[in-house]
């Protein structure tokens, strides 16, 4: 199942005051998701996304909102599923994605495969019917690719990977995601339901996120 994005906030909110280290690599990423966001290649200008410190924020997911791809969440479900993730997957490190969904009948659609790794998924929040996320590109085939992507202009998202029935309701022309979802992972997407993307984030700026995380939004899962 591919539950996708809408646009996002920047990370940190324009009100919080970093020391100057920070707030000068702040403006150098910002400076290259625009050109990201402009189609244009950073490399071509003299800067490279910094690999080593290549994070991502944004949406991950919506709550009882339709995606283009007619399907909906509902709130008490996505949140049960979240939580379980967060437990299960996120607090011990465990939490991986890839790069594209895998085909739905592939072997490994319900698990990962390790060749195809390609993001660590670090903390998730929500805000109202918003999940958040923070996720980290790996040293791995999959996740070079995906910062190549990025240094040349090519937009990327986050969509959630589930196991689930569907019950079409004809009114809405939407499918409704039943109970007994079972959350997978978020992978990462060039063509997310809802045509919303991740921004970069370098690391100096995590901590500042993780505190924002913990004293705002007490993980809400």
């Amino acid at each position: 199942m591919i539950g996708c994005l809408r646009c996002i906030d920047k990370y940190p909110e324009e009100h919080i005051e970093l020391p100057s280290d920070q707030s000068s690599s702040y403006q150098r990423s910002t400076v290259c998701a625009a050109k990201a966001n402009n189609g244009e290649t950073s490399s071509a200008h003299g800067e490279e996304f910094p690999r080593n410190d290549f994070y991502l924020t944004g949406i991950l997911a919506h709550a009882d909102k339709i995606t283009i791809n007619r399907r909906c969440y509902s709130k008490e479900t996505l949140v049960r599923e979240v939580q379980r993730y967060h437990q299960e997957l996120i607090l011990p490190g465990n939490a991986f994605g890839e790069l594209t969904h895998p085909n739905i009948t592939s072997s490994s659609f319900q698990s990962l495969n390790p060749s195809a790794v390609s993001h660590q998924i670090m903390a998730v929040w929500w805000k109202g019917d918003e999940l958040h996320g923070l996720i980290r590109l790996l040293d791995t085939a999959s996740g070079r690719r995906a910062a190549r992507l990025l240094e040349a202009g090519q937009h990327l998202g986050a969509s959630s990977r589930s196991w689930t029935s569907l019950v079409p309701d004809a009114d809405s022309g939407t499918d409704i995601v039943q109970d007994d979802m079972h959350l997978i992972t978020f992978d990462l997407t060039p063509r997310p339901a809802s045509g919303s993307f991740l921004r970069p984030l370098p690391r100096h700026l995590i901590p500042t996120v993780q505190s924002r995380i913990q004293s705002c939004c007490k993980m809400q899962l």
